[in-house]
């Protein structure tokens, strides 16, 4: 990552990414009675890639949602089974807390990328030819989905019925999320359809407009 000298290094910090970084532990917390302004956050990260700060805004968001999972992952810890082979209420439990933890992940997901759009654009996709969304799932997959997949679709008699049946009555949330009972598709956790940004109910914590249209954004000189 190129260094920024230490007045810009201030600079970024204290006009952009403590805002951006209160504001995304919100989202990731899902904060009850905390409200975002989409407007706001969108205009801030603008601005903070019109700075040039688009490679240190970028670094801090993964390793901040990177920081994040390690929570969950240790709060699903206390839901995993000692010996794998002792399904039961345990096992489930642990299906459940999984598949919520997942749940609110997405949820996360779905209102961070929007805010990044202009970030995601000019720098996320042209430099480094891939996707926040894809980026922040991968993380998902890394943290917290590759280590204990084998131990919850290894389930076997029961457990295996009940481990199919909480995974497919828990998909009414996200029908644009592609989940199926295998470890491969674990494996390559993903959003699929770009509705999923569009259309969720995003209730009292997030009210955002329409995905941003990028193109329709002033030249950056005008900033």
């Amino acid at each position: 990552m190129m260094d920024i000298p230490p007045d810009q290094n201030d600079k970024y910090i204290n006009d952009y990414w403590n805002t951006i970084s209160r504001a995304v532990g919100q989202i990731l917390h899902n904060s009850p009675g905390v409200r975002v302004s989409f407007e706001q956050m969108y205009s801030i990260v603008y601005k903070c890639v019109c700075d040039g700060f688009a490679e240190k805004m970028h670094s801090d968001l993964l390793a901040q949602c990177s920081h994040h999972l390690e929570e969950v992952d240790r709060s699903l810890d206390a839901c995993d089974p000692r010996i794998p082979q002792q399904y039961g209420e345990e096992s489930l439990r642990l299906v459940i807390a999984f598949h919520e933890a997942l749940e609110l992940y997405l949820i996360a997901v779905q209102q961070i990328t929007p805010i990044f759009a202009y970030m995601n654009k000019f720098y996320v996709e042209a430099l480094l030819q891939t996707s926040l969304q894809v980026e922040l799932m991968d993380l998902f997959r890394q943290k917290v989905a590759d280590r204990r997949m084998d131990r919850i679709m290894a389930s076997s008699g029961p457990a295996s019925d009940l481990t199919t049946e909480v995974l497919s009555q828990r998909q009414g949330l996200h029908q644009d999320i592609q989940v199926q009972p295998t470890l491969d598709t674990w494996s390559h956790l993903q959003i699929v359809g770009s509705s999923s940004l569009r259309d969720t109910d995003y209730g009292e914590t997030y009210l955002p407009p329409s995905r941003p249209d990028t193109s329709a954004l002033p030249p950056m000189s005008s900033y």
